[in-house]
């Protein structure tokens, strides 16, 4: 914020102060008004739209850094049910598996290949025995074809 100085006669400083202050509360509002509604109740007293971005940046970098333990986290913790169509499940899947490698994270795909046969529904146990015995090694994207021949 440009600094104010009452005792200045130059009408150019208090227009760049005004100036100022209106680029400040458009800048701030237009934030605000793509926040949703908990974040805008949060972040409605902030005075700046300088200490609004500061304020968002650093809550969104620090969550950044763990989306990481997130992205693991929904890959062990993902189930396949029978109640769900199978390439819907195997989308989510992947979908699971593209934020792994977008954080920077490397998943060997054998170790992923045979994740996701154990992850298969009860309903597949036919395909997934079929799969252990198998005696070549199989890719995800033969996997997941495999999965929509057999749907």
């Amino acid at each position: 914020m440009p600094a104010t100085q009452e005792a200045n006669p130059d009408p150019r400083v208090h227009m760049t102060l005004e100036n100022w202050e209106q680029g400040d509360f458009l800048c701030r509002g237009y934030i605000q008004s793509r926040l949703v509604d908990q974040l805008f109740n949060v972040y409605s007293e902030v005075k700046t739209s300088k200490e609004l971005w500061e304020a968002l940046d650093k809550k969104y970098k620090t969550f950044n850094v763990g989306s990481g333990k997130f992205a693991a986290a929904k890959f062990l913790n993902f189930v396949m049910v029978d109640s769900k169509p199978i390439m819907d499940q195997v989308h989510d899947l992947q979908m699971i598996l593209q934020e792994i490698s977008d954080e920077g994270m490397k998943i060997c795909e054998t170790f992923t290949v045979n994740c996701f046969i154990e992850k298969l529904p009860p309903g597949w146990a036919d395909f997934k025995n079929y799969l252990a015995f198998k005696q070549k090694a199989l890719t995800l994207a033969n996997l997941f074809l495999g999965c929509r021949m057999s749907h």
